[in-house]
């Protein structure tokens, strides 16, 4: 497959695991990518991050995408987070990503995804133009504490969206290390 946009980030010692992040947006994967390049230990919300990948939109749901880049890329252990925006669409990317690459093992950023909550409280989240309908994976607000897990509930059954760029680079610079 093509490869992705990516940065790396950090070298990992042989016997480390390493963490891919896959971004959904291309400004908040250059955004985050510049301030983690400029933090001293590469970590994001406490995790530290190797991999920089930029998804490209549905790019990133192909059959096994993510796993052959990773396979291409290393062959040491790695474990692969996702986030992208909250909303029908980039829920159904991040479960098109898990299912077409069971091999990987994707998982959502839980920690990015509750800051971009807090940022979203108070402000006024528009609808989506988006017409695939209100069917979304039910399971995502299970990561989320019960207030949380209201508020995305209430976003994604009224096709709001709270977009990645919601956080920016200076947010970014807050959350690294």
């Amino acid at each position: 497959p093509e490869s992705f946009f990516c940065i790396d980030l950090h070298e990992s010692s042989e016997n480390e695991i390493m963490t891919a992040l896959v971004i959904e947006n291309k400004d908040t994967w250059y955004s985050l990518g510049k301030a983690l390049k400029q933090s001293t230990e590469k970590t994001l919300c406490g995790i530290k991050i190797n991999i920089l990948i930029y998804g490209e939109g549905n790019k990133v749901t192909k059959q096994n995408s993510i796993y052959e880049f990773m396979e291409d890329l290393t062959t040491q252990e790695y474990q692969v987070l996702y986030v992208g925006d909250i909303d029908v669409a980039g829920i159904h990317m991040l479960y098109e990503s898990i299912l077409g690459n069971k091999d990987c093992s994707v998982k959502p950023f839980i920690s990015l995804y509750q800051r971009m909550l807090v940022d979203a409280k108070f402000k006024d989240l528009k609808a989506t133009d988006d017409n695939r309908g209100l069917k979304y994976e039910k399971t995502f607000l299970d990561y989320f504490t019960q207030d949380e897990s209201a508020l995305v509930q209430q976003v994604l059954d009224n096709n709001k969206r709270i977009p990645q760029e919601i956080l920016n680079y200076s947010d970014y610079l807050e959350m690294v290390k």
